[in-house]
Parts: C-alpha cells; sequence; structure tokens
C-alpha cells in the first residue's frame, strides 16, 4: 500500500523526468531551428520566447551569435 509520502516522491519524479524530458527535446529542436534559420537568413540567429509575466526571454544572446558569426567569418 503507497503511503502519502511515497506518492509524494513518486509525483515529485515523474515532474522532474517531464521536465528534463521536455528540456531535452527542446534544446533538440532549438538546434534544428537555429540551423534551418542561419541557412534560410544566411547568419546565425537568437531565439526569443514569450513567457506569462514576463516581457521576453532570448536563447543564445545576441553577443553570442555575433561572436559566432565572427568565428565563421574569420
Amino acid at each position: 500500500m503507497n503511503t502519502p509520502e511515497s506518492d509524494m516522491e513518486q509525483a515529485k519524479f515523474a515532474r522532474e523526468w517531464v521536465r528534463a524530458h521536455a528540456a531535452k527535446k527542446m534544446a533538440k529542436y532549438e538546434k534544428k531551428l537555429r540551423r534551418a534559420a542561419k541557412d534560410f537568413f544566411g547568419h546565425p540567429v537568437s531565439i526569443a520566447y514569450v513567457k506569462p509575466g514576463v516581457m521576453f526571454e532570448i536563447k543564445g544572446t545576441v553577443e553570442k551569435t555575433q561572436a559566432a558569426a565572427e568565428r565563421e567569418k574569420g
């Protein structure tokens, strides 16, 4: 018989697993999106997310993008 503590532990494990799995999939999709955008636009791009309560969040700042572009050119 499950105790409330073990139920809480199982729920915590499930939440952590789902978050980790989602983060891994998002990283994979971001990589594909960056590659496609670079092919389309001809230069590296930044990805912005709109979140509730936050103006926006940028993945890969402009400085990182510019540094990558400079490495590629020179």
